[in-house]
């Protein structure tokens, strides 16, 4: 199948429908407002404005843009409005749809951190709660893979997720499976509540 994009898609039926193209424009606007809201509604950041999907035989890509205003510099806190001309774009692999691999092509605004005293003079702003910074999959795809390799081991939650359309690695979930321990090991340890502690090999 070759490569569809819905922006093509949407236009070109409301062309037909007799639709110009100022409408046509709004009413895309607002298609992909009301797409974001059910589809995506609680797990993007409310800044990502969705532009377009593209999908083909194997993949679903989600395109999206930001709109913020200010962003938080992560390296000292301080919240800056002076925007750079420059973008920080990469894809971000979701959990999978219909048997595609699902990603979302983030294009993020890079700001100047009105700190003086930081080191850092730019910084990209950041996807907290979808996506960490530095990791190529969203927060949520990780947890999804971590709950399938808890119910049968990292080798056949990889076959199980590459079954589904998804493409990783059983080392990949491995690591994701030993973050999310650690993380669960670091909060038991602070508990008062906790009597017995054990070493498995």
């Amino acid at each position: 199948m070759s490569a569809k994009n819905w922006y093509d898609v949407f236009s070109t039926a409301l062309d037909k429908g007799g639709f110009i193209p100022g409408d046509i424009q709004q009413i895309y606007k607002i298609e992909m407002e009301v797409r974001t809201f059910f589809d995506f509604g609680g797990i993007v950041p409310d800044f990502l404005f969705l532009q377009n999907i593209d999908r083909d035989s194997k993949t679903i890509q989600y395109f999206w843009d930001s709109r913020s205003r200010e962003a938080i510099c992560p390296f000292c806190n301080t919240t800056s409005t002076k925007e750079c001309k420059e973008y920080f774009e990469k894809p971000l692999q979701d959990i999978p749809q219909d048997r595609l691999a699902v990603y979302h092509v983030v294009r993020r605004k890079k700001y100047f951190c009105e700190n003086a005293v930081c080191p850092h003079a730019l910084f990209v702003e950041r996807l907290d709660g979808f996506a960490e910074e530095g990791e190529r999959k969203t927060i949520r795809f990780k947890k999804y893979c971590v709950e399938r390799a808890l119910d049968n081991g990292c080798k056949s939650a990889e076959d199980a997720l590459k079954r589904e359309g998804a493409l990783v690695s059983d080392d990949s979930i491995a690591r994701y499976l030993k973050i999310e321990s650690a993380k669960k090991i670091e909060s038991n340890i602070t508990r008062n509540d906790v009597r017995v502690i054990s070493i498995d090999d």
